[in-house]
């Protein structure tokens, strides 16, 4: 992931890459600081470690978001 930088935005896209990153999701890279080198290494990591990537989001313990809006739209039907 490259998100867009504070400057560019209101951070966001910052703190869920990182937030990524850290659960294993992806890889992230900073735009103002990116080389061409780093962007080849990124590129070849990621797809040496597509399967752990997909593992992870696999594995991850967060909410189904559909499955929580339709769950909330029964129980609030009744």
């Amino acid at each position: 992931l490259i998100p867009l930088p504070a400057s560019a935005s209101r951070g966001d896209q910052i703190l869920n890459a990182n937030s990524f990153q850290k659960q294993g999701f992806s890889y992230v890279l900073d735009e103002d600081t990116l080389t061409d080198s780093q962007l080849l290494t990124a590129i070849k990591t990621v797809a040496e470690k597509k399967d752990d990537y997909i593992a992870a989001m696999n594995h991850s313990q967060q909410l189904d978001p559909i499955k929580t809006i339709t769950d909330l739209i029964i129980k609030l039907s009744k």
